[in-house]
């Protein structure tokens, strides 16, 4: 279990540090991409491992790289979705997504089902995660910014 971890840490950290580069984030976020990325992949891999949800692997490993990239944003005073943006590459189900397609195009219906709606509750873990982040952040700068302006 421990060489799979690390090989899924690796794997994830590499793939993020590539992303970021193609997508010229800028030097000081690419390793922080990339560690929180394989953080959270290794997080949804060990969750996935023990035996419990796939779905709830991919729901915490994105609650950490949410949390993660919004705390990192503030650190470096970027937009979170700089540090963000590459670190969710190693959750996209990009495998999930080709295989609905290759059932699909070859009219094999009794795959595609199955393998759609994986993909697409893979999907909503994600985004639910994200969005759960993304809701509680919104509202601590919400109440920061009144604090702040009852404080003049």
């Amino acid at each position: 279990m421990a060489a799979t971890l690390l090989r899924d840490f690796l794997c994830s950290f590499i793939a993020t540090v590539f992303f970021a580069v193609l997508f010229s984030a800028p030097r000081r976020a690419v390793f922080f991409s990339a560690f929180i990325a394989a953080v959270g992949w290794v997080i949804a891999s060990a969750i996935r491992l023990q035996g419990l949800s796939e779905y709830l692997g991919y729901f915490v490993g994105m609650l950490f790289v949410s949390v993660f990239s919004e705390l990192g944003a503030r650190h470096y005073r970027m937009p979170s979705i700089i540090i963000f943006f590459p670190a969710l590459i190693p959750f996209i189900p990009g495998f999930g997504i080709y295989n609905s397609m290759f059932y699909l195009v070859t009219k094999n219906y009794d795959l595609f089902i199955p393998a759609l709606v994986q993909t697409l509750l893979t999907a909503a873990s994600i985004a639910v995660a994200m969005a759960v982040v993304n809701i509680f952040f919104s509202l601590k700068r919400k109440k920061e910014s009144t604090n702040d302006r009852s404080e003049q």
